[in-house]
């Protein structure tokens, strides 16, 4: 996404099968905010955290900002896959 379609939108939803996000909504809550700057709209789900240092999602929708969604392509790009 960060690199093909980072000028294309600017926000960047991921919807679960078992959730669901009303597009008219997110377009006028959006208007409110800059793309450009980097927007985490969601819920993270912190149980493991403090155990892991893991942050999941799941069951849920949650939308990232252009910028947000850049600066993360970033990071990940060092990140070993397996």
């Amino acid at each position: 996404v960060g690199e093909q379609y980072l000028d294309q939108a600017d926000y960047f939803a991921k919807v679960d099968v078992d959730a669901f996000l009303v597009a008219e909504n997110m377009r006028v809550y959006g208007a409110y905010l800059n793309p450009d700057e980097p927007w985490y709209m969601g819920h993270v789900l912190l149980q493991r955290w403090k155990i892991q240092n893991l942050v999941y999602n799941s069951g849920t929708t949650y939308v990232l900002s252009r910028e947000a969604v850049r600066q993360l392509s970033i990071r990940l790009q060092d990140i070993p896959t397996v």
